[in-house]
């Protein structure tokens, strides 16, 4: 599925305009994909003035904990105020992120069918996707550019503490790699944000 002119614009209309309630939804067991595309598309979003609402089926992996507002990730099953079934009820537009079958939702699928008004946009990598309505394939190239830098960040950052608790020395030079390698990182982050605008 390629994006075309006609699908961005249709997208531009959908997110443009009047705030909306955006409900962002990820699949089932839900995995990196998922959760970052739904937390980049929240951040975005709320950029815009819209209200919008993060919500996975079951909990997400322990280690998808160090990301960026994950806390805004509501997990369904623990959902015992009904709060996430009212926003999704009440949304104006259902994001699917990252999967292009409804059954992938399990028991959230039920409250997605019965808003019949949403208007539903998928945001997919996976070639072919079968689905109706509006859908965008995602290039995750600069995505897994950013997820690489992020993992030599981490390493590095790792490897400096070991060493300071074991020995009690920082150096000069390993706090200037750190701030080199978080420079590209921000870098990388406010190149793929500069994409999102550009939609």
């Amino acid at each position: 599925m390629s994006i075309t002119e006609e699908k961005l614009n249709l997208l531009r209309q959908i997110i443009g305009g009047v705030p909306k309630k955006i409900a962002l939804l990820s699949h089932t067991n839900p995995d990196g994909d998922t959760i970052g595309a739904a937390l980049a598309w929240r951040s975005y979003l709320e950029r815009l003035g819209h209200t919008t609402c993060c919500i996975a089926p079951n909990r997400y992996p322990y280690f998808l904990e160090w990301m960026t507002d994950i806390g805004h990730i509501g997990v369904f099953k623990e959902d015992h105020d009904g709060a996430m079934a009212r926003f999704i009820g009440e949304a104006d537009v259902i994001f699917c992120m990252d999967f292009n079958q409804i059954n992938r939702l399990d028991r959230v699928t039920d409250t997605v069918t019965a808003n019949t008004t949403a208007v539903r946009v998928l945001i997919d990598h996976h070639l072919h996707p079968p689905v109706d309505g509006y859908a965008v394939r995602v290039d995750m190239s600069d995505f897994k550019a950013l997820v690489s830098l992020l993992r030599i960040c981490s390493n590095n950052l790792n490897q400096i503490a070991k060493r300071v608790n074991s020995t009690g020395n920082l150096y000069e030079e390993d706090v200037a790699d750190l701030q080199e390698r978080y420079g590209e990182l921000w870098g990388a982050v406010s190149t793929l944000l500069g994409k999102l605008d550009n939609l």
